[in-house]
């Protein structure tokens, strides 16, 4: 019925052996020497009007490692499910390189905060080192432990992500326990995935427990996506209890296949969480209640901050208006300077028409002339003073515009947490008006076709 990934990473060793040899038979060049791709996180919309994203990737097509059956598969099908489940689910498969992978994930969890509710789900190979965690893009040729650091992505940066955008409560699935494809140099390195601890709000979970395999090869999908998907679009039950039997399934289909596979979990949550809905209007509406809070705790934050913003806009146009006085009464000093130095030059030129009283017309040239001087030293001050305060001026409406522009988006992402707001608040009104009825809603299953 499947063949266990322990048995299939020996293969994907010869197979690494053999792709590696022909690619430098044939001149191919090392992916890691090659152009950057074009980045996948420019397909990521914006998570602002959701409160339930999820992001999900799937790695099938590896080159120098032993292709998995049904880690895309795996991954569209978690993928529509949880869309069947209102997340904003941004699904990725076969993404090729680290950098790739990186703009993924910081894409994503760039536009994540606290009000969100995160599910995170990789399907693909993953490698430990030294007790670090690596989930493994499609390009990558780890042929020694220093290619799985420099070209994997660490579960340590997976973890900060989260932890930096404020999310909770988050499922973090890693699909993902593989045996290595070598051995290290100073001692053998451990199967399958090491144990870690849950980023804060979380639920860390393996499809199989710290330093086993997971079996890929279970028909149309994995053994554990295969249960996993059976029962995540229950309702009633919490992310727990959920994968508890989604556990104890593994596990007994793993023993039928005689292998060793049972699912690993750890939990930092503190709150009931459930994917497909509690079920219980009370709960469904604490949980919500809560997301609430958050939700107006971010609104708060931003509407404090808008009020400062518009403040230090409106003292910026303010002294604008008065720079701009300054400005006019500059030019016009300078105006009325120009019209008198029309007036001195004008007399001068009648004083040296003037052929009587040589003397007189001597003393009053000469005094026209050094007042002209004084003028002139003036009116360039003056042209001087005038340059400088519309280059300041030119900065300060630079800083302006881009004040404004701040203060613009600023808003606009107030508008989208009202809007969100307005949500919760229709749906606690729904819960509270709908009667405690559990039989009148029987639990929904999802079996996939195998």
């Amino acid at each position: 019925m499947g063949v266990a990934r322990a048995r299939q990473c020996v293969a994907g060793l010869l197979i690494a052996m053999l792709v590696a040899g022909n690619s430098r038979a044939a001149g191919i060049d090392n992916p890691k020497s090659g152009p950057a791709p074009p980045s996948a996180a420019k397909a990521i919309g914006s998570l602002e009007n959701s409160t339930r994203v999820a992001l999900v990737i799937g790695n099938t097509s590896y080159r120098h490692l032993a292709p998995l059956h049904n880690a895309v598969t795996d991954a569209r099908d978690v993928c529509e499910a949880l869309t069947r489940l209102n997340f904003q689910a941004t699904c990725f498969y076969n993404l090729a390189t680290r950098r790739e992978f990186r703009e993924v994930v910081l894409g994503f969890f760039s536009q994540v905060n606290r009000k969100h509710t995160v599910v995170f789900y990789f399907a693909g190979h993953g490698f430990q080192v030294e007790g670090e965690n690596y989930l493994m893009p499609t390009e990558i040729d780890p042929r020694t432990v220093a290619d799985v650091e420099e070209d994997g992505i660490s579960l340590s940066y997976l973890k900060r992500q989260i932890e930096l955008s404020g999310s909770g409560p988050n499922l973090v699935i890693l699909d993902a326990c593989s045996d290595p494809p070598f051995q290290g140099t100073s001692r053998p390195l451990a199967r399958g995935l090491a144990r870690a601890d849950p980023p804060e709000e979380s639920i860390l979970v393996y499809a199989s427990a710290p330093n086993q395999s997971a079996l890929d090869d279970a028909g149309k999908n994995g053994l554990f996506a295969k249960h996993l998907l059976a029962h995540m679009e229950n309702t009633g039950i919490s992310v727990e209890q959920l994968l508890a039997v989604v556990a104890e399934a593994v596990d007994k289909e793993a023993r039928q296949l005689q292998v060793t596979q049972r699912p690993f979990r750890s939990s930092s949550l503190t709150q009931r969480f459930c994917l497909a809905g509690c079920d219980d209007p009370d709960e469904n509406r604490q949980q919500i209640m809560r997301q609430l809070q958050r939700v107006q705790a971010e609104l708060d934050e931003r509407s404090v901050k808008d009020g400062k913003r518009e403040a230090e806009v409106l003292a910026m146009r303010t002294a604008d208006a008065e720079r701009e006085a300054r400005i006019a009464a500059l030019e016009s000093e300078i105006g009325a300077r120009d019209h008198k130095l029309a007036e001195l030059q004008h007399r001068m030129e009648t004083l040296l028409q003037d052929s009587t009283g040589a003397e007189r017309t001597s003393r009053e040239l000469q005094e026209t002339k050094a007042e002209l001087q004084v003028l002139e030293q003036e009116r360039l001050a003056g042209l001087a003073r005038l340059q400088q305060q519309n280059a300041v001026r030119q900065r300060e409406l630079t800083d302006l515009r881009d004040a404004e522009a701040k203060l613009q988006a600023l808003r606009q992402e107030i508008d989208g947490y009202q809007a969100v707001v307005r949500d919760l608040q229709t749906r606690i009104r729904a819960l509270s008006s709908r009667p405690p009825d559990p039989a009148s809603r029987p639990p929904r299953v999802i079996v996939p076709s195998l």
